[in-house]
Parts: C-alpha cells; structure tokens; sequence
C-alpha cells in the first residue's frame, strides 16, 4: 500500500474533495480507496522524472521560457487539465506554477514538455506516458482524392518523397531504398511522369555514414534547397540528424549544414523548412507549435504557442516543407498512431499565419486520406502515408501531395482545392 500524500483527492463514489491525505480513505459515503489511482506515479518515478528534468535543462544550457509563456501554460493550459491539481502534474508528479525559479517548476524549464503533448517540446516525453493500444481505424478519410499517381519507373524500393514545383517545373526528391539510402531527383513532366533521374552527389560526415534518407525540397532566398536525415551509428543505438544542403542547377550540393540545436532528441527528423522574407525557418513541431530560426548550423528556438490539438490520441509529426497560399502556410503533415500490432501513418493538413509568431490557423479535423492495408506487401512494416512534398495548382483547381506509401512506393495524390477547402475549419484556441 502506498503511503505518499495526494493533494485534492476525490471520492470516486460522491466526489467529496479530501483535500491532502494519505490512502486508504473511508468516505462517509461508503467508499474506500485505498489504492493509488493508476495514473498517479509513484515516489520512485517522481524523483526519476525529476533527475531525468534536471540532467536535460543542464546539458541544453539552462533554457528558460519567458512569463508570458509559462503564464500560459499555467493558467491556461495547465489550469484547465483535470491531471493538474494545482500544484503538480498527476501524470508525471512534476511541479508546474509561475515561479521563476527554474528547478522547482517543470513549466520554467524549456527543456520540457508536458507528459500529455499540450506544451513543450514532444521529443523528450510525449509517447512515454502512453502505453496502451489504440483503435486508428475509427479515424476515416475526409476526402477522396481526384487522382492518385504511383511512379513505378523510379523503382521498387523508391520512397518518401518530396515534390515541389520550382523553375516552372516540377522536381521530385525521393529516398531510394530502405537500408543505406542515398537521395535522388527526378524531373517530371506535365503527366507527373519521369522524364529524368539524377543522383545527389551528398558529402559524407560522420553524422550521415549510414545512410542519406527522407528529403524535402524547398526554396530559400529564391534558391533550391534540399533537406534530409543523416543516420548515424550510435554506441548503442542509430542516431539521426537533420541536416540541409544547398544545391545548384544541375541539383548537385554547393553548400552542406549540419543544425546545431541545443535541444534536440537523439532521432531529429521531420523539421519542416521555410523562407520568410529571406530568414530561414523551420515547423519543429505541430501541436505545441515550435518554429525554429535557423542561419546556416546556428538554431534558436524562436516561437512557442500552445494550442489544443483535436487530433489526440495520435501524434502530429513534420510533412512536407509549408507552401504559402495568400497570408497562411499550408502544412501537409503525417499522424502516427498505434494499434498495438503496427503503427498507422495518415495525412493530415493545417494552416499557420505567414507572419510571426507563425500561430496555428486552420486545421482538418481528421485525416484527409488514410492507408489502405489491401494494398501493403505483407510483411511487418506500418501501414503509411508519409507525405514530404505538396504544390499548389491553381490552374487545375488542385493540391499535388508526393508521399512514400508503405515503405515501398512513391505516390503523387491530386487533391481538389474546394474539397481540402471543406474540411479545414479555425484551430481551437485557450482563451
């Protein structure tokens, strides 16, 4: 039985408020508690949670979020949770207010996140807290697409790939294979055919000797840009980086960057490049929206804005690289979630103001197109849409979404600018 003090406890039978007390708790209504909720950690894992809090915020040199954010966070976001007690966190114990002293407030710390995606960036928590398997079937399609193009001529093991139109056509990077990938580009002609293949010539460093994977092409100070994942072999384990790369006009690589960003995880993927007014920039995460400013290997973490995600329990992660229609960014991204048996990989889509803080606009309320299983090969890899690239064609009345689709091909989807239209509505906001 576990003795450690619960702040606010609740009587499951009449909703008596306790206040602080120990278990067990016999309530004049009749009901005895006398186990500790399941979600509640125990002390052990609080004071693991807590060094495990103190070793990141000192190996990223102390960042702080500013009062403003951390009001947010507070009064917001925290204040409306039913996990926060007002003191600490229920799901991770951790001790969430206002102060300004950074080690005893999780919220200070910018290291951190919170354990349910809310704040914070996701790559230090996030998927921990969550163990149990979930249904991602019951998210259906929001739309048909009007066509949907499979490029067999790049191969069998092509994958993940990232359209963009650029120079009045039409470029395609894509991954080509799976174990040891190496980036290539294709041109396309108006029936989103190849008309031709070019290797990408990528210098080796120590941090992309495995492999050269997942490119997105995008354009910065009006020049073609290729983004990608560097793979490494750990001591123990595979490391990835995000690295990007300027090329010339025969898309062969005139400048080479690896982003130094003091916070990152140990599996950096999926940052979403782009320009505003010639500063380059990058989507770090969705939901809390993290915009990153970049200058060639220097990074800073420039915007954080908070927002409450409709898609839970599925996870929002990096797409193609944002494309700019009128004032907002138009963001193709891919959700992940897990059915216990495989993960699910669907496409997703939302806006965000082309102008500082860069706030979440528009969102879809669900995935815009979802796997087929019908169509994978069997073996044990996810059912996936991963979508890297998109093109904006006014002309045709459509979006051109390039993805890698389960592991094994690459797709071009022609999705009707009225139907993607009808199924954005505004993000919700903390008020």
């Amino acid at each position: 039985m576990n003795k450690k003090p619960i702040d606010n406890f609740v009587c499951p039978g009449c909703g008596k408020n306790w206040g602080r007390c120990v278990l067990p708790v016999r309530c004049p209504c009749g009901e005895t508690t006398r186990e500790l909720p399941p979600d509640e950690p125990t002390l052990m894992q609080m004071a693991t949670h807590y060094r495990d809090a103190i070793t990141r915020y000192h190996k990223t040199g102390r960042p702080q979020r500013s009062d403003s954010e951390v009001d947010l966070i507070v009064n917001k976001i925290c204040g409306g949770c039913d996990d926060f007690d007002g003191r600490r966190c229920r799901r991770c114990g951790c001790r969430v207010n206002v102060s300004k002293r950074s080690l005893l407030n999780k919220a200070r710390m910018a290291s951190e996140s919170c354990p349910r995606g809310l704040w914070g960036q996701p790559n230090f928590v996030g998927e921990g807290y969550r163990t149990e398997a979930l249904d991602c079937w019951d998210h259906q399609a929001l739309l048909e697409p009007i066509g949907v193009h499979q490029l067999a001529e790049l191969g069998p093991a092509a994958t993940n790939a990232s359209l963009i139109a650029y120079d009045g056509g039409l470029l395609l990077a894509y991954r080509d294979r799976w174990q040891h990938a190496q980036v290539r580009i294709a041109e396309l002609d108006g029936r989103l055919t190849v008309a031709s293949d070019f290797p990408v010539d990528i210098p080796i460093t120590a941090h992309n000797k495995v492999g050269r994977e997942d490119p997105r092409l995008f354009v910065h100070r009006g020049e073609l840009h290729l983004a990608y994942i560097g793979v490494q072999r750990g001591n123990r384990d595979v490391i990835a980086h995000q690295h990007y790369c300027r090329l010339d006009g025969c898309y062969q690589v005139t400048e080479h960057f690896e982003p130094a960003y003091k916070l990152r995880g140990p599996w950096e993927k999926n940052w979403q490049f782009f320009d505003v007014d010639g500063q380059l920039r990058a989507v770090y995460s969705i939901a809390p929206q993290i915009v990153l400013r970049i200058a060639g290997e220097q990074v800073q973490r420039e915007f954080e804005t908070p927002w409450p995600c409709t898609w839970s329990p599925t996870m929002l992660r990096g797409g193609a690289s944002p494309v700019l229609v009128g004032d907002e960014f138009y963001s193709f991204f891919h959700s992940k979630c897990d059915t216990g048996d495989r993960p699910i990989y669907s496409l997703g889509l939302y806006t965000f103001d082309a102008r500082p803080p860069f706030a979440v606009r528009r969102i879809a309320p669900g995935p815009l197109m979802v796997p087929d299983p019908a169509d994978h090969s069997g073996d044990r890899k996810p059912f996936v849409i991963f979508p890297a690239g998109a093109v904006f064609d006014p002309d045709y009345n459509r979006w051109l979404v390039s993805y890698g689709y389960h592991d094994h091909a690459v797709r071009i989807a022609e999705l009707a600018i009225d139907d993607v239209e009808d199924n954005l509505i505004e993000a919700p906001r903390y008020q």
